[in-house]
Parts: structure tokens; C-alpha cells; sequence
């Protein structure tokens, strides 16, 4: 019986080193695969961060573009409107004009004149005297 204990004891001895063999071998793996994903981990966040750099930049862009869009289209649109107010304000009085000649042809009264119209009896008054001499 003594030596079935000895061999026993053995045979797990040498079974306890061979595992631990293994054991470090698969430790070691584990190590380089750890290194790996670490390094792997580390290639992302440097591409995420070059990434986001370059999309803040690109909006930064964006904004200086629009901003000097936006004021250049501004400008022209304060310049536009007040020749286009003036030219339609010159036609306007003047088809005003023709509809008081046309209204006074017809034998109506400034007052009927100006509620036609829309406007005051003054406004009637100085279109006439306006485009009377002119």
C-alpha cells in the first residue's frame, strides 16, 4: 500500500508540473494578446481623437464659411431692397397718377378719388401737383 501512495503521490506531482507548465505558457499567450488589444485599443483612440480634431476643425470651417456667406448675402440684400423699393415706390405713385387722371376724366370727386385709391385726400393732391408739371 505504501508504494500505491508513492506512486500516487508521483504521478500528481509530475501532473501538477506539467500543468503549471502549461499554465505559464498560456499566461505568456495571454500577455501578447493583451499587449495586442492594448496596442490595438491605443491605434483606435489616437484614430477617434485624429478624427474628432479633424471634424471640429471641418465644422470650424463650416461656421467661418457661413458666417462670410451670411454677411456677404446680408450686404446685398440691404443694397437690393432700397433700389427696389425706390423703383417700385416711382412706379407705384405713378400708376397711382395715371388712376387719379383716369378717375378725374370720369368726373369723380377727390374724395371718391381717394377712397378708391386707399390713400388721402393730401397724398391725391401732391401726386397731381407732382406729375402735373413734369
Amino acid at each position: 500500500m505504501f508504494y500505491i501512495l508513492v506512486i500516487l503521490g508521483s504521478i500528481f506531482i509530475a501532473l501538477g508540473v506539467f500543468l503549471e507548465k502549461e499554465n505559464k505558457d498560456l499566461k505568456k499567450k495571454d500577455l501578447f494578446i493583451d499587449e495586442l488589444y492594448n496596442d490595438k485599443t491605443q491605434e483606435s483612440k489616437n484614430l477617434q481623437n485624429n478624427e474628432v480634431k479633424k471634424t471640429k476643425l471641418l465644422e470650424e470651417r463650416i461656421e467661418d464659411i457661413e458666417e462670410i456667406l451670411f454677411k456677404k448675402a446680408l450686404e446685398e440684400e440691404i443694397k437690393k431692397p432700397k433700389a427696389i423699393e425706390e423703383q417700385e415706390k416711382e412706379k407705384d405713385s405713378l400708376e397711382k397718377y395715371k388712376l387719379i387722371k383716369k378717375y378725374e376724366k370720369e368726373n369723380k370727386s377727390l374724395d371718391e378719388i381717394s377712397k378708391l385709391l386707399h390713400v388721402n385726400k393730401g397724398e391725391v393732391l401732391l401726386l397731381k401737383n407732382l406729375y402735373k408739371n413734369s
